[in-house]
């Protein structure tokens, strides 16, 4: 029964995040055009908008990005080509995949599988989480990332050679969003 109900939760949470991904939000958000040219010239042509080869941070409308969402639509625009759902679905799947990470964190830390399924449920159908799902929003992937290196310092606590786990997701959540950059991590 548990894996009937978590089955439909994956799909509910799934449908909020996908409906209409072209449409809903309306047009793209400046930071989501941002990223999409980038992403679309990185695809095309290996350069940025400026004709920077492979660049460490994306100078955009006066700010500087950085990279790690930039890269990942790409290889989504590499594939698909270019499009709003194309800019907006790396933010999907991260948003998704913290929900499997906060549960495997909560579990982890308690050990009760009914705390960690509400947790991730909590996640999943919060509106914080499907609005910055909806959108490519590069927060969404740094939180990811960083939930990654969590929960690997949890596994590695047992096996040690975890911890590259962690040093790959917290490095990853430092190239994803400057949050992280502050906190410590």
């Amino acid at each position: 029964m548990e894996k009937i109900i978590l089955g439909l939760a994956v799909i509910l949470g799934v449908f909020f995040r996908t409906w209409q991904i072209s449409k809903i939000p309306a047009g793209l958000a400046m930071d989501e055009a941002a990223f999409g040219y980038n992403a679309w010239s990185i695809a095309t042509t290996g350069k940025d908008e400026f004709g920077r080869v492979l660049p460490y941070v994306f100078r955009s409308f006066a700010d500087f990005k950085l990279p790690s969402y930039g890269y990942a639509t790409a290889a989504v625009i590499k594939v698909f080509g270019p499009g709003i759902w194309q800019i907006r679905i790396v933010s999907v799947l991260a948003g998704l995949t913290s929900c499997l990470l906060l549960y495997l964190i909560v579990k982890g830390l308690v050990n009760d599988k009914r705390l960690a399924f509400v947790a991730a449920l909590i996640m999943l159908w919060s509106p914080w989480g499907i609005i910055f799902s909806r959108g490519g929003f590069e927060g969404n992937l740094g939180l990811t990332f960083f939930l990654v290196g969590v929960w690997g310092l949890m596994l590695a606590r047992k096996k040690p050679k975890f911890l590259l786990i962690t040093l790959i997701g917290l490095t990853l959540a430092n190239y994803s969003y400057i949050t992280y950059k502050f906190v410590g991590v």
